[in-house]
């Protein structure tokens, strides 16, 4: 198979290409394991878990678990959304901007049910809101 050392290529043939797993050597799976196998511990820490415990001692062990993963995923169409996720610098500008929305929530006494509801449909008007109280806040 041309140039298997690419770990993408190894994730196409577990979500999108199935029928091109069976193409991958085992040096393909060992050399793309670390990475899928911490992609997958988002959503299955425990499993992921029990394969890095397992494969500290044996590479050829890295290879039959990408084969776990593979015969796990058989059914999934597609790559998941889960599996994009990471923790990103974007992840704490959200945590950080959610904590700013406290302020408006506190200035108009809205309960938290209130407050999900304006994130979701008026995000736009709540920004705008935010910078005039930190305007505010820098002239006092």
């Amino acid at each position: 198979m041309a140039d298997w050392n690419k770990w993408m290529d190894v994730v196409d043939c577990i979500f999108v290409n199935k029928h091109k797993y069976n193409e991958l050597t085992d040096k393909d799976k060992i050399d793309s394991f670390f990475i899928i196998n911490r992609k997958f511990a988002y959503k299955y820490p425990k499993i992921s878990q029990f394969f890095n415990k397992k494969t500290a001692e044996d590479d050829q062990w890295k290879a039959s678990a990408m084969d776990q993963w593979f015969e796990k995923f058989k059914g999934q169409q597609g790559i998941p959304g889960w599996y994009w996720k990471t923790k990103s610098k974007k992840d704490t500008t959200k945590i950080k901007k959610e904590k700013d929305y406290d302020k408006i929530a506190k200035r108009y006494d809205l309960s938290e049910e209130e407050m999900k509801f304006l994130i979701e449909f008026y995000k736009k008007d709540l920004d705008n809101d935010l910078k005039q109280i930190k305007l505010y806040e820098q002239d006092e």
